[in-house]
């Protein structure tokens, strides 16, 4: 595990976060979206609210801008510095980054926490995650099915962050 770059988000970010998760879960069960891992059943809600909320912590760390106030889908979730970001979340604070062969951004970051507190992990380029790590189907943790074949990344395989916030 990564010691990684704590986050905590304010009241109005958080309710930020919650209007998008819940706008996104809306969407997802409209458009019959199902890949995702399973927090607890019927937890499809809580799960959108904390990555809304895990791409908002990366914003805020790196002084991007988030992708879902544009109002599309960009082939990431957070642009900085003109490079579009994919950004991945856990809940589990030792749980490894899922890297799909579809994501397109270039770079991904990995942030583990829940709404208000999150942490940022890591980074690290997405061709040279993928080439690393072949498509695995089962977790290698524990041997179960993985609910989408995926490239698994453990934390500390993971490119430290530098926070780029300022203080006053």
């Amino acid at each position: 595990m990564r010691d990684g770059i704590v986050v905590e988000l304010d009241e109005l970010e958080v309710k930020i976060a919650e209007l998008i998760g819940e706008h996104r879960h809306l969407e997802g069960r409209a458009n019959g979206g199902t890949e995702h891992f399973v927090i607890a059943d019927g937890d499809d809600a809580r799960r959108e609210r904390n990555a809304a909320g895990a791409e908002l912590a990366v914003c805020k760390v790196l002084g991007g801008w988030w992708e879902t106030i544009a109002g599309h889908r960009a082939p990431g979730d957070v642009r900085v510095d003109g490079t579009l970001v994919e950004v991945k979340h856990t809940p589990h604070a030792t749980g490894f980054l899922a890297l799909k062969d579809r994501d397109r951004s270039a770079l991904v970051v990995m942030v583990v926490g829940e709404l208000p507190t999150f942490r940022v992990v890591g980074w690290g380029h997405t061709d040279e995650l993928r080439a690393a790590h072949p498509i695995a189907e089962t977790n290698p943790r524990n041997g179960r099915p993985l609910p989408f074949p995926c490239h698994v990344v453990e934390q500390h395989e993971l490119k430290p962050l530098l926070d780029r916030r300022t203080t006053s």
